[in-house]
């Protein structure tokens, strides 16, 4: 529920009185993914979400899922769906 906030593996492990270690392992063992991986998926999934069900600006949804640039935000979200955010809105959107 906080994905959009900065988080880092040390709050986490503070948040669940673990080591930074035990969390690594955590969630590779569940997710088979890393924590940044995993925080990453979560709101690019998210953005994909507001892209297709709203028509929120690209500068605004990027701000809501707790990326902190537009260049890197665009880079990750190409990579991950094969598009740009502003094609992936386009033939994906709701009328």
């Amino acid at each position: 529920q906080n994905f959009d906030k900065d988080i880092s593996l040390k709050q986490l492990a503070d948040h669940l009185y673990m080591s930074e270690s035990s969390v690594r392992r955590m969630f590779k063992r569940h997710y088979t993914e890393s924590f940044s991986q995993h925080l990453k998926k979560i709101r690019l999934n998210v953005a994909c979400d507001l892209l297709m069900t709203t028509n929120l600006p690209v500068s605004l949804i990027i701000e809501k899922v707790g990326f902190d640039n537009q260049a890197n935000f665009n880079r990750q979200f190409k990579a991950y769906k094969r598009v740009t955010p502003k094609v992936y809105r386009e033939s994906t959107q709701r009328t």
